[in-house]
């Protein structure tokens, strides 16, 4: 069995999460069709997804040899918050630049704003909350 592009398994990953997370059927439903879909487009069914949830997995563990701060701080609000890489990447930016902020006279804000629910805003504020200078 051939799997999916790393990137569509991440994808696929999330939307599991939030296929097992669902308030209501709904939503559950939604999630299960783009699931099915996206595998529908790799040539693979409902009963692959294990391999594909295992493989984003083991692509998103952390190997000591790329262990830095920048890396780790991306992983955290990777296994934590559903957001795109470029704004994943800005997050963990911001959230080391408020370690050296004091050596400047100009400084970033960080606004957390989406229209979905569930998809991990409080979780991301909480994160902050820990790894930020002065919370």
């Amino acid at each position: 069995m051939k799997l999916p592009p790393l990137k569509v398994c991440r994808s696929i990953r999330k939307l599991h999460h939030r296929f097992l997370r669902a308030e209501n059927e709904q939503i559950a439903a939604t999630a299960r069709q783009k699931i099915e879909a996206k595998l529908a487009n790799h040539g693979l069914k409902w009963e692959g997804l294990d391999a594909v949830l295992k493989k984003a997995d083991q692509a998103d563990h952390i190997t000591p040899s790329e262990l830095n701060v920048l890396n780790l701080t991306n992983w955290l609000i990777s296994r934590y918050a559903w957001i795109p890489d470029e704004e994943r990447l800005a997050v963990s930016l911001w959230m080391l630049h408020t370690h050296v902020y004091d050596n400047y006279n100009v400084t970033p804000r960080l606004a957390l704003l989406s229209p979905v629910f569930g998809c991990g805003k409080t979780t991301l504020l909480v994160l902050l909350q820990q790894l930020v200078d002065r919370s």
